[in-house]
């Protein structure tokens, strides 16, 4: 089993990667996850206890991927391509970088666990993450799942069209849909992002229709200023919070 979940694990992240990327937008999460795929393609009685056990495990790391590291690489190499000179350097930087998040990330995680109790923290991370992968198989073993042939189906349908659409994006210049959106429709994200992401591209079609290729980089700076000064002041209410011993200081749901 453990091929055909690797399998799942590389379509899924390579595809979260790509509508990251491509998209614009700063993360999005599959809607279904390889343990997922591994269960309802084969069924629980193909992984037997054990497998099942270990499935569990995988959400680790292969559930919950709202933010995991080949978006990032993708777009720092996408970056690199604006730094002059020796770009080699930028790798060291971002091992640099993940290191010192990981330590520092172990490090505030458990000295707010020991001081003040894991249970009395955020209960989505310190609780129901936790517990997820547990509470999420467990039930498997008291009721058995067997192949889903619907699901088969779909998936097979999903593929078929995502296949057509991507065709018609490579194939026909007048195409005006981006196959991107039927892929991550159901992300549930889109229910509060779709409105920016309709007056992006309508802002976009218009610079393009007005002032041209031209135009278009000339205003570049101005909205990556906008996501700069959003991360910005998202920073600046963390070091308030900081120093003056409030919390829930935030900008925005994220």
């Amino acid at each position: 089993m453990v091929p055909i979940f690797l399998f799942a694990v590389l379509v899924i992240f390579t595809a979260v990667t790509r509508a990251v990327v491509e998209g614009g937008v700063s993360f999005i999460r599959s809607p279904l996850t390889p343990a997922d795929f591994v269960i309802s393609g084969l069924g629980t009685p193909a992984l037997g206890a054990s497998g099942l056990i270990g499935v569990a495990f995988t959400y680790v790391w292969a559930s919950n991927i709202r933010i995991f590291f080949l978006p990032c690489i993708a777009n720092a190499l996408k970056l690199s391509e604006e730094v002059r000179g020796e770009r080699r350097r930028l790798l060291w930087a971002v091992i640099a970088a993940v290191l010192i998040a990981l330590a520092g990330s172990i490090w505030s995680v458990m000295t707010l666990s020991y001081q003040y109790g894991g249970i009395n923290l955020h209960i989505f991370w310190f609780i129901f993450v936790p517990q997820k992968a547990f509470t999420y198989i467990a039930p498997k073993f008291a009721t058995p799942e067997f192949v889903d042939f619907a699901g088969w189906a779909f998936t097979g349908l999903g593929a078929g069209l995502m296949t057509f659409f991507t065709f018609l994006r490579y194939r026909f210049l007048w195409w005006p849909i981006h196959p991107l959106g039927f892929a991550t429709g159901t992300f549930f994200i889109m229910n509060w992002v779709w409105f920016s992401i309709f007056i992006a591209w309508l802002l976009k079609t218009a610079i393009l229709k007005y002032s041209g290729p031209a135009g278009f980089q000339q205003t570049r700076p101005f909205f990556l200023g906008l996501v700069l000064g959003h991360t910005t002041i998202g920073g600046v209410w963390l070091l308030i919070d900081a120093c003056t011993g409030m919390n829930g200081n935030v900008v925005g749901f994220f």
